[in-house]
């Protein structure tokens, strides 16, 4: 009779049964065991303690509520006799906390759960899941979990995350274990564990942590980076992006991945065979430029600016327009004419304006198109010019066509400064075109332009800014510059009262803005904010410094030490001035302006200026030339 009882017992009452039977498992598994028994198993993956607080809110509300789960207990080590705890380690501790502070007896029975001991990892990495654990605990759980055989999809799949971040851990697991044991005790960071995890070598990790100053750590993760991976080309490098990943391992080439990065990225590991099928491939283009009639060509890794300043640029000359080119620009401008007249007419919010601007965009395309054949080499100097083959800065082609050695371009000019001595030619004794006025205020405007131009040109801002250096290092004779390392701004409101209201002020004001945004507020903590950017960011900030200091303010035509700045840069000042009445048809003769709307545009559009006096004339001037880009030659970035 008390069996049949202790059956119902347990089966309408299965917590009471299991207190009378301690240590008696039922059918589902579930069993009572002694507190001071249950010990922490070492298959738990939990390495870094509960933190204190957290077992103290536990107890509590074991304490109010009752334990709401079992502690899972190993079955296999219960079956030799030890209660060692897989999953709930967090519960036993409240219960022993309980324990101490006298709410419940030492031997107080403790509701538990046998578990399959294969499985212990997984049920204790379940149960971590309301508490997160160390990242580092998760990494070794991880390992454990593939050691036994799982896969990195089942893993991914138990988890409910993507395979990816099953692969990260386990790439941090393979970290050596003193720096996984340095970030259990929060004395690395998460960004120093990614760093090292770039090669699976501990002594190159370990390596790499003994060369880094010891006065600093830890160190920027960024140090460990770039220790690990010096002597290795970024997969997202120029040189890299020209060869191609494809062809690259193609040949054997390995690749050293980082899972961490937010893109698909990595590094190539044998530079000597990057670099040899990147020349393999520039001699091809360089033979078929050969091939094409350049009478010598080069094919160079890199070509910076200096370099590619050593070498002369054929010069070029102007044809004549064909007749029919004639017949077509005059056919141009008096329909751009009529556009105009009829844009006037609309409101600013007639739909049928984007039709006329298209048109004319079109029209001034067609222009360009015109006056871009008439430019010619001159054919004595097209004999004897080659190109060069490189690389640019997103890994394409590069061809620099139409160079002359340095000896060809020192002949070249020598003989043509004395053809021009022959024939009385001197620049000194040349008509002034405009008055010194008007080049300041003119070269103002060029010089703010170029400064919003060459802050986009990080490249071009290094090469100026070394050139001021050297000039000044080693006293080199007649050297001048456009840049102040001084960080001297030149006000250039003084020359151009309209400066302030011009595109290229309003674009360097924002750019000074956004900039001023990211940098620190106190200047002691500059440097070490500067030491953490990448190059790239470094290089954007640097050329905006640079470009502010450059001053190319002149009350001569000559361009100066900005020529070359601006070539470099690519400025074009058709996107940035136009010429108006009032800031240059009414302030140069008369006579000139008629000249200059009749070579750009044709003698009929010119003709109309004849009978107007000067203001009139310039005001004409403005509306006929608006559309045709026209700049005066002081505002021309030089083509060689």
């Amino acid at each position: 009779m008390a069996v049949r009882i202790e059956n119902v017992l347990k089966e309408v009452i299965p917590s009471l049964a299991s207190e009378r039977v301690i240590g008696v498992p039922d059918e589902n598994g579930s069993v009572w065991l002694r507190l001071n028994t249950m010990k922490k198993s070492p298959k738990n993956v939990r390495r870094v303690p509960h933190p204190p607080q957290h077992i103290r809110e536990l107890a509590a509300m074991i304490h109010t509520e009752g334990q709401l789960y079992p502690c899972i207990v190993d079955r296999e080590a219960f079956e030799q006799g030890e209660n060692l705890v897989t999953a709930g380690e967090g519960r036993r501790l409240a219960q022993d906390l309980r324990a101490r502070e006298g709410q419940i007896a030492a031997d107080e029975p403790i509701w538990c759960k046998l578990g399959d001991g294969d499985r212990a990892v997984e049920i204790s990495l379940a149960d971590n899941k309301q508490q997160p654990m160390h990242p580092a605990d998760e990494f070794d759980a991880f390992r454990a979990l593939i050691e036994q055989g799982r896969s990195v999809e089942y893993i991914a799949a138990y988890r409910g995350i993507k395979a990816v971040e099953v692969q990260r851990r386990l790439k941090l697991a393979n970290v050596a274990p003193e720096f996984i044991e340095m970030f259990r005790k929060d004395e690395l960071e998460i960004d120093h564990m990614m760093a090292f995890a770039l090669t699976d070598d501990h002594e190159q990790q370990r390596a790499v942590w003994s060369a880094l100053p010891k006065h600093h750590r830890p160190p920027h993760a960024s140090w460990i980076r770039e220790a690990l991976v010096r002597d290795e080309v970024p997969l997202n490098s120029a040189l890299a992006k020209f060869v191609g990943l494809g062809a690259y391992e193609k040949a054997g080439g390995p690749v050293r991945r980082d899972l961490f990065s937010t893109e698909e990225h990595g590094y190539i590991m044998d530079v000597p065979l990057l670099t040899k099928l990147a020349t393999e491939k520039l001699e091809k283009a360089a033979a078929k430029l050969k091939k094409q009639g350049c009478a010598w060509a080069e094919p160079r890794l890199t070509l910076d600016y200096s370099e590619l300043q050593s070498f002369g640029k054929v010069d070029t000359t102007l044809r004549e327009y064909t007749d029919e080119e004639c017949a077509r620009r005059a056919a141009i401008y008096r329909e751009s004419e009529t556009l105009e007249a009829e844009a006037a007419r609309l409101s600013e919010e007639d739909e049928r304006l984007a039709v006329l601007h298209e048109r004319a965009e079109a029209l001034q395309a067609e222009i360009d198109t015109i006056e871009a054949a008439r430019v010619q080499p001159v054919p004595e100097q097209q004999q004897l010019a080659g190109a060069i083959a490189t690389i640019d800065h997103n890994g394409k082609l590069r061809i620099e066509r139409d160079l002359l050695k340095r000896e060809d371009k020192k002949r070249i000019t020598k003989e043509s400064k004395e053809a021009d001595k022959k024939a009385g030619n001197n620049s000194r004794t040349k008509d002034r075109t405009h008055s010194a006025a008007l080049l300041l205020e003119l070269s103002a405007h060029r010089t703010l332009a170029l400064q919003a131009v060459l802050m986009d040109r990080p490249d071009v801002a290094l090469v100026a800014l070394t050139h001021r250096l050297v000039t000044a290092t080693f006293s080199i004779a007649g050297g001048d510059s456009a840049v102040r390392v001084t960080a001297e701004h030149r006000d250039l409101e003084r020359f151009a009262s309209d400066i302030k209201r011009s595109k290229a002020h309003k674009i360097l004001a924002e750019r000074r803005a956004t900039l001023k945004s990211q940098l620190p507020r106190k200047s002691n903590a500059l440097f070490a904010w500067l030491l953490e950017r990448p190059q790239a960011e470094l290089l954007s900030l640097l050329a905006f410094c640079v470009a502010t200091t450059l001053d190319g303010v002149r009350n001569d035509e000559a361009l100066g030490a900005s020529g070359p700045l601006a070539k470099a840069s690519g400025l074009d000042m058709r996107e940035w001035w136009r010429a108006t009445a009032a800031n240059y048809f009414g302030r140069i003769p008369k006579e000139r302006v008629i000249s200059i709307v009749s070579k750009a545009l044709s003698p009929e559009s010119a003709a109309a200026l004849q009978s107007l006096k000067k203001q009139g004339a310039a005001g004409l001037a403005e509306e006929r030339m608006a559309s045709t880009g026209w700049l005066p030659d002081v505002l021309r970035t030089p083509e060689g």
